[in-house]
């Protein structure tokens, strides 16, 4: 009777110890399976949106080979298969976005009601979250999920940290906007200007703010890049901070010390020429932005180099903006600006057959006012000067000192020769919404160059007449002094009888 006791209470601690094992055995296999916990972690956007969770490919954890879904649009399938980089995961995303009527249906669908969710029958692989704002809610990132994750450190595949959706969602729309204000201090206002070699061209970028005192920001930047015509004038930046970007004042100002110009700058893979990136607080998130009533705005200017481009070919200026929440990064891109210059071309010609070129012609180029030189040049074997200095649109006017040989140098008002650098410029009409949106169309006296990149002028002189040898001019000689010295044979001749007779 003893020993039966024994076996049974043996049998029941073998049951009893392998009733005890079990829910540890799940828990240690789940801290590294595929659930998966979206939680919002802010709850001014609970029910504000639903999350549909596309699965774009399957992962094999044991060999790590990822295999795409069947059916993919190719695009999407592309970028899955480059997966890997910052700017390969936006890749995957807009492709996504691009193609989201052919994903199918979606695996999962939250509808957000509550502030979390757990999902344990999600199988390994890469899975795409599109948020669809419910009614007319607020912007909303889409993002990339893996699950299980992939520890470097440990060369194995984890289960995911609870993943906070609100990080990803911005609470305002993106409102970017940028414009010429000025050019050497004349008031443009617009999204184009043309400008000269060396003149100064100031910017205006406004940007709101993403996020709010709730859904703080741990980085927001405002980027800018632009062409290699134009040289960034650091020192030149002013950061303002109001309600009213069109009317600027010093107590609108934000303190130095609460940004940096970065120059360069990297965001998601893309260099900048500078960024205006702001400060975080000690607790790892920007302050002091999340005024709903207020908006950024940077001020800046660029000095046109001799790298611009001529012409047809615009140098332009793009702003975008890179901000980000706990852990997910956007950069939203913005409008471009553009800014046009033009070279001068002149010809010079015979006044009695303009087919004549000319060449030893010395001109000077002059501003509108007469009063400074910008280049001077002589005409080539073709009678041509292209003048290397970049022009605005505007008058100017060219001065001849120097005739070709045997020509008449022009005096006075002759001397001079108006040039006015008209340029066309249209809006384009299948430009996407931030790409440039105007064109040079035309360009006064621009002739046959279709790059339009020079203003053509000719100037015509007039040969110097000089008398021919046996025709009028010597004939006349000859008789006048045939003439005089009859006259002066008869005085002789008259003289001398008159002393005779005496």
């Amino acid at each position: 009777m003893t020993k039966s006791i024994k076996k049974i209470f043996a049998a029941l601690l073998v049951v009893a110890t392998l009733a005890l094992m079990i829910p540890f055995s799940a828990s240690a296999a789940r801290d590294a399976s595929t659930d998966v916990t979206f939680k919002l972690s802010d709850s001014s956007v609970v029910g504000k949106f639903k999350f549909d969770i596309y699965k774009l490919a399957d992962i094999t954890t044991s060999t790590g080979a990822v295999t795409t879904v069947a059916g993919l649009p190719t695009a999407v399938k592309t970028a899955v298969e480059a997966e890997g980089t910052d700017a390969n995961t936006t890749a995957l995303i807009n492709a996504c976005k691009s193609n989201l009527a052919s994903l199918g249906s979606a695996v999962k669908t939250w509808d957000a009601t509550t502030d979390s969710v757990t999902y344990t029958d999600l199988t390994a692989g890469i899975y795409y979250i599109h948020p669809v704002a419910k009614g007319t809610a607020t912007k909303i990132a889409d993002s990339i999920v893996t699950t299980p994750k992939y520890d470097a450190d440990t060369k194995s595949w984890v289960k995911n940290d609870d993943i906070d959706l609100a990080s990803k969602v911005s609470t305002k729309d993106i409102v970017l906007d940028k414009t010429i204000t000025k050019v050497d201090n004349t008031d443009v206002n617009a999204k184009y200007a043309t400008a000269g070699l060396g003149s100064t061209v100031e910017f205006k970028l406004e940007a709101n703010v993403p996020g709010s005192a709730t859904s703080k920001l741990k980085k927001y930047a405002i980027a800018d890049k632009m062409d290699a015509g134009l040289s960034f004038n650091k020192n030149s930046v002013k950061v303002y901070y109001t309600t009213d970007a069109s009317s600027l004042s010093a107590a609108d100002l934000v303190d130095a010390a609460d940004y940096t110009v970065d120059a360069p700058f990297t965001a998601k893979d893309t260099e900048y020429t500078f960024a205006v990136k702001f400060k975080a607080d000690t607790d790892g998130y920007v302050k002091n932005i999340y005024d709903a009533g207020k908006k950024m705005v940077v001020v800046f200017n660029a000095t046109v180099n001799e790298n611009a481009t001529v012409g047809k070919t615009s140098n332009d200026n793009k702003v975008s903006l890179d901000y980000a929440n706990d852990d997910t990064e956007i950069v939203e891109p913005g409008p471009t600006v553009q800014v046009f210059t033009f070279k001068l071309q002149l010809v010079k010609a015979d006044a009695s057959d303009s087919n004549k070129k000319l060449k030893g012609a010395t001109f000077e180029l002059y501003n509108e006012a007469k009063s400074k030189v910008i280049e001077t040049g002589e005409t080539d074997a073709k009678g041509e000067i292209v003048f290397s200095s970049l022009l605005a649109k505007g008058t100017y006017y060219v001065k001849e000192t120097v005739a070709p040989e045997g020509y008449v140098l022009p005096t006075g008002d002759a001397a001079w020769t108006e040039i006015k650098v008209t340029p066309t410029i249209t809006q384009k009409t299948n430009a996407g919404a931030n790409d440039a949106q105007y064109e040079l169309t035309g360009l006064t006296n621009a002739g046959d160059n279709n790059t339009f990149a020079f203003v053509t002028k000719t100037v015509k002189n007039v040969k110097i007449t000089v008398p021919k040898t046996g025709g009028m001019g010597t004939t006349l000689f000859t008789i006048c002094g045939a003439s005089l010295i009859v006259l002066a044979g008869v005085m002789f001749v008259v003289l001398k009888r008159k002393k005779t007779s005496k």
